[in-house]
C-alpha cells in the first residue's frame, strides 16, 4: 500500500521521524566542539537519529558588504555572532546549508587558520 499525505502527518503515537530532535555537534571558531545552540558555534552539523540524514550549516554573514561569506574570526568580531546590524534590524551571521565538502573545508579553515580552506569552502 503507498502512503498517503495523512501518513505523513505529525503524530506522536506512531514515532515517525519528524518526531525526533536532531542531533547536534557544533563547533567553535578555533574548530573545537562545543553545543550546536551555544551562541559561540560557527558551524554545526545535525543529524536524524532515525534516518541518520546529516545536514551540514556553517554561520554566514547575511547584511553589509561581506554578506554570503562564512564567518572569518581573524576578520569579524566574535561578538557579531549574537549581534544585530543596526541598519537593517538584521542578524550579522545566521546559519545556512553548505554541503559536506564546504563543510569539511571550512572546518579545515577553522582549525588552522589557512585561507585557502576558506575559500574552496565558499566556493563548493
Amino acid at each position: 500500500m503507498n502512503p498517503t499525505a495523512a501518513d505523513f502527518i505529525h503524530d506522536p503515537d506512531k514515532g515517525l521521524p519528524y518526531d525526533s530532535e536532531p542531533v547536534m555537534e557544533g563547533f567553535d571558531h578555533t574548530g573545537k566542539p562545543v553545543d550546536g545552540k551555544h551562541w559561540s558555534c560557527v558551524a554545526r552539523t545535525l543529524t536524524n537519529p532515525v534516518t541518520k540524514h546529516k545536514q551540514y550549516q556553517a554561520r554566514v554573514c547575511t547584511t553589509g558588504g561581506a554578506a554570503g561569506e562564512l564567518f572569518d574570526p581573524a576578520q569579524s568580531e566574535i561578538s557579531l555572532l549574537t549581534a544585530n546590524n543596526t541598519n537593517t534590524g538584521r542578524e550579522w551571521y545566521q546559519f545556512r546549508d553548505r554541503t559536506e565538502e564546504s563543510f569539511n573545508h571550512y572546518l579545515a579553515f577553522l582549525r588552522t587558520g589557512n585561507t585557502a580552506h576558506r575559500r574552496r569552502a565558499e566556493r563548493a
